[in-house]
């Protein structure tokens, strides 16, 4: 049996499959058979025709085969459903990986992500440092980072790479989705992934339900993946990162906490609400609000799923987030000069007041 099943989740990538195949047809296999698993969430492209063909004929890097188990969806039901269908797939597997489409992989990088989880039971996930596959001198993450009032973003994301950033591992908020490797069993103790999120946050949800259960989730620099990454700005993107990282935190929190945070939680949204008036993006801020007060007694049901499962308190949560929100594409004088030393004031205040 395989003791690593590697997921890669597919939506209209067909332009990208090539170079990432002919990169995993020349990484070093880690000790025990990796078993790859290709999600395809109904492209609309020839994703599912080209990974077919080639499957068949053979042809992956320079004639090698690669052998390669599809999966396909009838319909696209988002990232974590997926996710989901990939891990159950995978048998008696040890470590899921993930991977998404637009990477390539260097030839050590899994088997440095398993050696740091061999060595340590504690360690839920382990993440490669990502380099834009568009510059590959230039990081997009070196770990992911959570501000206390619920958002995820990629820590270093635009710095250059230098020999500072190959240092030993290092504890991260969260692993990126992009590319990692989870111990299975601490991934069925949280549920695997939550397919209520669809898409985006469900790598911080995964990450932050590890942090509840007292393990930790590593950056490992010495695994090195590209990632094509290009920054978007649609409104549908909006919603989603919107609705998911309100529901995230009204169920991760205790509720003394959510009452700590609230004052800084009202003048965030008012201030957001302003800015997607701005911008244009109201109906979907509107659409997330609605769509949490209409499922609110499924809220309701995960709070208390969440609190069951957690082996740490809060006070171990907020030590691992930050007031700050850096290395972004979006910035204003506003968020550098206001809202950052605000936040960062208001979370050293409120972590002196939560014992429990």
């Amino acid at each position: 049996m395989p003791r690593i099943a590697l997921i890669i989740v597919t939506y209209n990538s067909e332009k990208f499959l090539p170079e990432l195949l002919l990169s995993l047809k020349k990484m070093k296999q880690p000790e025990g058979w990796v078993q790859i698993i290709i999600v395809d969430n109904a492209s609309s492209d020839g994703t599912v025709a080209y990974l077919t063909a080639a499957n068949r004929d053979q042809v992956y890097g320079q004639g090698i085969a690669l052998p390669v188990q599809i999966v396909s969806q009838t319909q696209n039901l988002g990232f974590s459903v997926a996710v989901n269908a990939g891990i159950r797939s995978s048998h008696d597997a040890e470590y899921i990986a993930l991977l998404n489409p637009d990477t390539v992989v260097t030839e050590d990088w899994l088997t440095e992500l398993v050696q740091a989880l061999d060595t340590d039971n504690t360690i839920a996930s382990a993440q490669p440092l990502l380099l834009y596959n568009q510059n590959r001198g230039v990081i997009n993450s070196s770990g992911n980072a959570i501000h206390f009032l619920g958002f995820g973003f990629t820590f270093g994301n635009g710095t250059k790479l230098t020999t500072n950033n190959l240092q030993l591992k290092t504890d991260i908020a969260y692993a990126s989705g992009a590319a990692v490797l989870y111990r299975k069993k601490y991934l069925e103790e949280i549920a695997l992934f939550d397919e209520d999120l669809f898409m985006y946050h469900d790598d911080l949800d995964v990450g932050w339900k590890f942090i509840l259960r007292g393990y930790i989730n590593v950056l490992v620099p010495t695994s090195i993946v590209y990632h094509h990454y290009e920054f978007s700005r649609s409104i549908q993107k909006y919603y989603w990162m919107e609705r998911n990282r309100l529901m995230i935190l009204f169920t991760h929190y205790r509720y003394r906490t959510l009452l700590l945070i609230l004052p800084a939680l009202f003048v965030l949204e008012l201030g957001l609400t302003l800015f997607s008036i701005i911008r244009g993006f109201f109906m979907s801020r509107l659409r997330a609000y609605m769509w949490l007060f209409q499922h609110s007694a499924l809220i309701l049901r995960k709070h208390r799923t969440l609190q069951q499962l957690r082996a740490v308190g809060d006070h171990v949560i907020m030590g691992k987030f930050t007031g700050i929100i850096s290395h972004q594409e979006i910035s204003n004088p506003v968020l550098e000069w206001v809202m950052k030393p605000l936040f960062s004031l208001y979370l050293t205040v409120i972590k002196s007041l939560i014992p429990w």
